[in-house]
C-alpha cells in the first residue's frame, strides 16, 4: 500500500517537476553479461559466506516444514547445489543473491500450490515485466516490484479461490 501510494503521488502530484529524486527511466532487457568485480569479492567474503548459510538454512528449513506426506526427502545437498549455483550464474548478471523463503512458502502451500508452477508464473511475469514486453510505462523504480508483488498475490489468490 506504502510503495503503490509513493508511486501515485509522485505521478498524481508531479513531484519530479517539483524536485524530488525519482529512479528515472529502467533500462529494458536482460542485464549484460558481465565478470564480478574481483576486489569486491576478496571484500565480501567473509559476509556472504555468512548470509549463503542462513539462506541455505532457511531454504532446507523451509522445505522440511512444508514438505507433504508421500513426497520425496528433502536432500540438503542437492538445496546447497541448486542454490550456489543458481547464485554463482547470477552473480555475472548482476542479479540479487537468491534462496529459498518461508513466507514465499507459506503464501503458495496456503494457495494450494502443489508444483513450481506458481513460481514459474511468477518468473515469467517478471521477465515481461523488466523487458520489452513489458506493459505501461515503467518510469519509477518501485512500480516494477509493486507490479511483481501484485501479480505474485493475484495468482496465490486465483489459486486459493479455484480451490474453494
Amino acid at each position: 500500500i506504502a510503495v503503490g501510494g509513493a508511486i501515485a503521488a509522485a505521478y498524481l502530484l508531479a513531484l519530479e517537476s517539483a524536485g524530488v529524486s525519482l529512479v528515472g527511466a529502467i533500462p529494458a532487457g536482460m542485464p549484460p553479461l558481465s565478470m564480478p568485480d574481483r576486489d569486491l569479492l576478496l571484500l565480501m567474503w567473509p559476509a556472504a559466506m555468512g548470509i549463503a548459510l542462513m539462506s541455505f538454512t532457511e531454504s532446507v528449513a523451509a522445505a522440511r516444514a512444508f514438505r507433504r506426506v508421500g513426497e520425496a526427502r528433502v536432500v540438503s545437498n542437492q538445496e546447497l547445489v541448486a542454490t550456489g549455483v543458481g547464485n554463482v550464474v547470477g552473480g555475472f548478471f548482476g542479479a540479487m543473491p537468491s534462496g529459498g523463503g518461508t513466507s514465499q512458502t507459506a503464501v503458495n502451500s496456503s494457495a494450494g500450490a502443489r508444483s513450481q508452477l506458481s513460481g514459474i508464473v511468477v518468473a515469467l511475469i517478471a521477465l515481461a515485466t523488466l523487458t520489452e514486453l513489458r506493459w505501461g510505462e515503467t518510469r519509477h523504480g518501485l512500480s516494477v516490484v509493486t507490479a511483481l508483488l501484485v501479480t505474485g498475490l493475484a495468482f496465490a489468490l486465483w489459486l486459493l479461490l479455484t480451490r474453494l
